[in-house]
């Protein structure tokens, strides 16, 4: 404040501006500028996958600031060969979901939203475990896990015969087996298979 000849020019205070030009988590400054006046707002953008909540406003220098929040994902669409489970049409962005698989199926985990992208779990067909030889016989190229709808082949001992490949459907495990090797008149058993006698 200032006194000329007996004339007071008083000083005034007006009201601090914000300094609105960092974007929200996830977007972009929009039409914010550097300056944002007390009293005024401005628009803010977000990045693909999320939606503005509300407007950056000041007053006094307090900026009240608007967010970016990731948009949910519809995840009501069953995994193939199973049910949807706890998941909803409506999955919030950073939340997850547990399907259901039918029987014979295993899900590969849980699914998840993120800014509006679904990761959706998966039902795979149960494996099974084709180690154990036949009795009579030996694992042949059946060394372990047998994916389901694939075949494998025992062997068979001496004198007996496999009666056709092991297999494999959603776990559950159509072994082969070796049955003995029978023979007609003037035939003897060698090499799993029936000769003639000399």
């Amino acid at each position: 404040s200032s006194c000329t000849a007996g004339t007071l020019t008083a000083a005034t205070c007006s009201l601090k501006p914000c300094d609105a030009s960092i974007p929200p988590a996830n977007g972009g400054v929009g039409d914010c500028p550097s300056s944002l006046a007390s009293g005024s707002s401005c628009q803010p953008t977000c990045n693909s996958g999320y939606t503005l909540l509300g407007t950056f406003s000041c007053y006094a220098g307090s900026l009240t600031a608007a967010i970016c929040s990731g948009n949910p994902c519809d995840a009501s669409a069953p995994p193939t060969n199973g049910g949807v489970g706890d998941c909803l049409n409506s999955l919030a962005s950073g939340s997850t979901c547990q399907p259901t698989c039918n029987p014979g199926y295993t899900v590969s985990g849980t699914s998840s939203c993120n800014a509006g992208t679904l990761t959706a779990a998966t039902c795979s067909a149960n494996p099974c475990d084709a180690s154990t030889p036949p009795t009579n016989g030996g694992v042949g190229d059946c060394a372990g896990t047998l994916t389901s709808g694939s075949t494998c082949q025992p062997t068979c001992d001496a004198g007996y015969t496999v009666s056709g490949s092991s297999s494999c459907n959603m776990g559950t495990l159509t072994a082969a087996t070796c049955s003995p090797t029978i023979c007609g008149g003037n035939q003897y058993v060698s090499s799993n298979a029936c000769t003639a006698c000399p």
